[in-house]
């Protein structure tokens, strides 16, 4: 950050929280980006997102720079509140706990079977009616790779939904060894 700084000549406090996040726990932020707008006598005049969508594109209203604009012209706030989206807060003393789950997700056996044109249509037919999530990849494929822990997280936060994870390998069968 102090490079992004001196290299965009931005001034404004930026400041780090990691080590304590006393700053963070008595603002109380739900994600990042969580927007905290004070007025010149540091009453809490806006509290939210910064704009109703994490797609540029689909921007329509600006929630924080209206509460900006609104107390810069001395007028009200006219929306004082919205929620947020984006990665949740991540405290300190969860760390501990998220360590344990990867332990114990990695205990897991995984179970690799070579597939075949019937095994797929059956997929297709899902005769345990589960809700599937079926993602196809390779270990030459550098966004694959990337991509396959997401699809991780997702079964482990949902696992306990009915929902099933299958990963197909589409590697050529001289690089079966390395699935």
């Amino acid at each position: 950050m102090k490079i992004r700084v001196e290299y965009k000549h931005l001034h404004y406090a930026y400041l780090y929280d990691g080590e304590t996040q006393s700053v963070t726990r008595a603002y109380g932020p739900q994600a990042t980006p969580h927007v905290f707008i004070f007025d010149k006598d540091r009453k809490l005049r806006y509290e939210g997102r910064m704009d109703n969508s994490y797609r540029k594109e689909m921007v329509n209203t600006l929630d924080a720079r209206d509460a900006v604009d609104a107390l810069l012209a001395n007028r009200e706030v006219p929306v004082k509140h919205t929620g947020v989206f984006g990665c949740s807060t991540k405290w300190q003393e969860k760390a501990a706990s998220r360590t344990e789950a990867l332990r114990k997700i990695e205990e897991q056996p995984v179970k690799l079977e070579m597939a075949a044109a019937a095994d797929l249509k059956r997929l297709l037919e899902n005769p345990a009616k589960h809700m599937a999530l079926i993602s196809f990849w390779a270990t030459w494929c550098g966004s694959c790779i990337d991509e396959l822990s997401d699809f991780e997280a997702t079964y482990q936060m949902y696992k306990d939904r009915d929902l099933e994870l299958v990963t197909v390998s589409a590697n050529m069968r001289t690089k079966r060894p390395a699935c």
